[in-house]
C-alpha cells in the first residue's frame, strides 16, 4: 500500500512540474508576441513619418519663397503644425504631430521637421532639409 501511495505522489509531483514548465513557457511566448507587436508598430510609425517628412520637405522646397502657400498646401495651422490620425491621414483624431520650423539665413532656407507621437510625447522622426534660395543681388 505504501509503495502505491509513493508512486501517486511522484506522479502528482511530475504533473505539477510539467504544468509549471508549461505556464512559464506560455508567459514567455506571450511576452515575446507583445514585444514583437510593439516593435512592429514602432517600425510602421517610423516608416510613415519618414514618408510624410519627405513630402513636407519637397513641398517646402517647391514653395521656398512663399511659406504661407506651403502651409496652405500641407494643411498646417498657423504654428506650422500638422496633425495626423492613426492611419496617418490629416483630420480626425490627433495621434501624431509634425512640427515644422523654417529659418532663412541669407540665401539658405533651413526646415526642421519633427514628428511626435502625442500619446507618449516620443519623437518618432526628425528631418532637416536645406534649400538654396538663389543668387545674391549685386
Amino acid at each position: 500500500m505504501k509503495k502505491n501511495s509513493s508512486g501517486r505522489s511522484l506522479f502528482l509531483l511530475e504533473i505539477g512540474v510539467l504544468m509549471l514548465f508549461f505556464i512559464i513557457s506560455a508567459v514567455v511566448c506571450v511576452t515575446l508576441f507583445v514585444y514583437s507587436h510593439e516593435k512592429n508598430n514602432d517600425a510602421n510609425d517610423l516608416n510613415s513619418a519618414a514618408v510624410k517628412a519627405v513630402t513636407i520637405a519637397d513641398t517646402i522646397k517647391a514653395c521656398k519663397n512663399d511659406l504661407d502657400e506651403a502651409k496652405s498646401l500641407l494643411g498646417a495651422d498657423a504654428g506650422f503644425r500638422i496633425y495626423y490620425d492613426e492611419d496617418w491621414q490629416t483630420g480626425g483624431k490627433k495621434n501624431y504631430q509634425a512640427i515644422i520650423s523654417c529659418k532663412r539665413n541669407d540665401l539658405l532656407l533651413t526646415a526642421d521637421i519633427t514628428f511626435i507621437r502625442l500619446e507618449d510625447g516620443k519623437t518618432i522622426y526628425f528631418l532637416q532639409t536645406k534649400e538654396f534660395l538663389g543668387e545674391a543681388e549685386k
